[in-house]
């Protein structure tokens, strides 16, 4: 359940808004570490589970910093040039020739 929902009209007890509150802080506290920061963190966007779990959720707007940041550059260039000698019939055929030249 959306904390949104379970909150409208009647609140939460204090010992769930307590439990609840450290798994958030919590959760953010790892994301802060590896680089994470949400940057939208609303009664939307935190789930319940049905055994009392918070969980964190839509980081669309979040910035990445740190050694995360440094990670998503090297995994999109990484991604982009993978896609491009896969998809390129030049590279393919330069690929090819070269190949075959080393074969000679």
């Amino acid at each position: 359940m959306m904390l949104k929902h379970a909150i409208a009209g009647k609140g939460l007890e204090p010992e769930k808004v307590l439990s609840l509150g450290i798994e958030i802080a919590d959760a953010l506290d790892t994301s802060h570490g590896e680089g994470l920061i949400h940057r939208d963190v609303k009664p939307a966007n935190i789930f319940a589970t049905k055994r009392g779990q918070a969980k964190i959720l839509d980081f669309s707007l979040a910035k990445v910093t740190g050694k995360a940041a440094v990670n998503a550059e090297a995994e999109a260039a990484v991604a982009e040039a993978d896609a491009e000698h896969r998809t390129s019939p030049i590279s393919s055929q330069s690929s090819a020739i070269s190949a075959s030249q080393v074969s000679m």
